[in-house]
This record gives structure tokens, C-alpha cells and sequence, in this order.
């Protein structure tokens, strides 16, 4: 079964409720009570979506977060990646030095062709969908 992680979902949900409010400074508690995910898992996801540069941090007392860029050059495939990492259906499609997967009959095997073929049209239309159009259904 394909799925996301739940950390995937709830972060997705978060980076909606931003974007919905792009010209604001919202802190992690506020996010936690209108998104209904607790504080800590909160935080996690802010410090993760900070570090892969889709939202800012600013410190102090009237602190928290904000979207880095428009809404409009998120994609929902750039949020998986900066949660779960690169997008991949089979190990034999993702081979990242840092992480690798391997398969032993990749170079043999019939289905890579088809796997690769498969996982680009499901990268492709990932990329499609920005974070303002999953903001604007989120109510």
C-alpha cells in the first residue's frame, strides 16, 4: 500500500493553516490548538520545515512562524520530501548515496522500467499541486 506518514499528514495540515494565514507570525501553541495536533508534534514538524527552508522562525516575544516562499511554489511533493524524503514506490527507484535502498536484480529486472515509469507520473503530478490550492480546500 502506498500511504504518507502521519507526520507527512499533520505537517501538511500545518503548512495549510500558514499559508491561509501568509501575513502572519503564528507561534507553535496557536498552530497546535487551531490544527488540533499536540504542541510537541508541532514543534517537531516546525523545526523540520524550518530547516528544509518552506516556512521562517522569528524569535521573541511575538514570535513564531510564517511561509518562506508564495504558497503557489510549494508543492505538495516538496512537503513529502522535506518529511519522509525522496519519493519512491519501490527500493530499486531511490538510490541516494546518503540513504541507499538497494534491490540485487535492479539491472535485471523487468518491472524497473515500469516502477521508474510509475513513480515519475506520481512525482509529476505531486509537483502540480501547490500548497495554495490545498490551503484553499482546507477549511
Amino acid at each position: 500500500m502506498l500511504k504518507i506518514k502521519k507526520l507527512t499528514d499533520y505537517s501538511t495540515i500545518i503548512l495549510a493553516y500558514i499559508a491561509k494565514n501568509k501575513n502572519t507570525i503564528i507561534s507553535a501553541k496557536i498552530l497546535a490548538q487551531k490544527t488540533k495536533i499536540p504542541v510537541p508534534t508541532v514543534s517537531k514538524l516546525l523545526k523540520i520545515l524550518t530547516k528544509k527552508q518552506i516556512i521562517i522562525s522569528k524569535r521573541g516575544i511575538n514570535g513564531g512562524y510564517a511561509i518562506l516562499k508564495n504558497p503557489h511554489h510549494i508543492s505538495i511533493a516538496e512537503m513529502i520530501l522535506a518529511i519522509e524524503g525522496p519519493i519512491a514506490i519501490t527500493n530499486c527507484i531511490y538510490n541516494n548515496s546518503s540513504n541507499k535502498l538497494t534491490c540485487n536484480i535492479k539491472h535485471s529486472c523487468p518491472m524497473h522500467k515500469i516502477w521508474k515509469h510509475i513513480n515519475n507520473t506520481i512525482l509529476i503530478t505531486l509537483e502540480k499541486i501547490s500548497l495554495a490550492h490545498i490551503s484553499k480546500l482546507i477549511t
